[in-house]
């Protein structure tokens, strides 16, 4: 075995890890990012205020209001989806919008598949939007390395505890040296 201090070496390595990590971080934060605003953006475009033939956007956003408002406080599913067939026969589609909204709201599929079974051009875009709060949920339940499998550098074995620890009495001074050794 050489003889001499490894510790540049294992400053280096310590330098080299240490980028990696950085790297692996910001990596990190730019894909929960970027799984965030998918999910932002198909939920957005799912729940979009629905055009309506000769309004304007004002009036379409007011219908859709109140659509909304009509639904929010029912708790009760074979209600909502008395609406649905309703709104389906008069072109109601802000209410029929806001249904779809409260049955998402309530985790309720047979009301989602009721309006999808009513307005099957739009299974595209709730498919988008699915897919979008998958992959969320699987980065905020198993975390970036599982969910996507790529896994955060393991810090060097020789950085863990190799070689004696000194202790300052001031903990911002304590640093790790290898034990030298003299020819």
């Amino acid at each position: 075995m050489p003889t001499g201090c490894l510790a540049p070496k294992r400053l280096e390595l310590g330098e080299l890890y240490s980028k990696a990590r950085s790297t692996y971080d910001q990596l990190t934060d730019e894909y929960r990012s970027g799984i965030r605003e998918q999910l932002r953006a198909t939920r957005k475009a799912m729940f979009a205020v629905p055009k309506i033939a000769g309004a304007d956007k004002a009036m379409e956003l007011l219908a859709y209001r109140s659509a909304l408002d009509l639904v929010a406080k029912t708790r009760d599913t074979s209600e909502l989806s008395e609406l649905l067939p309703r709104a389906e026969i008069t072109g109601d589609t802000p209410l029929a919008r806001a249904v779809l909204y409260r049955g998402y709201e309530l985790q309720s599929e047979g009301l989602v598949q009721s309006y999808f079974d009513k307005y099957p051009d739009e299974l595209p875009a709730w498919g988008t939007f699915m897919e979008a709060a998958e992959a969320h949920n699987a980065l905020e339940t198993l975390g970036v390395s599982a969910a996507v499998g790529v896994p955060a550098p393991e810090e060097p074995k020789e950085l863990r505890g190799a070689g004696c620890t000194v202790r300052s009495p001031k903990p911002y001074l304590s640093f790790a040296l290898r034990k030298w050794r003299t020819p």
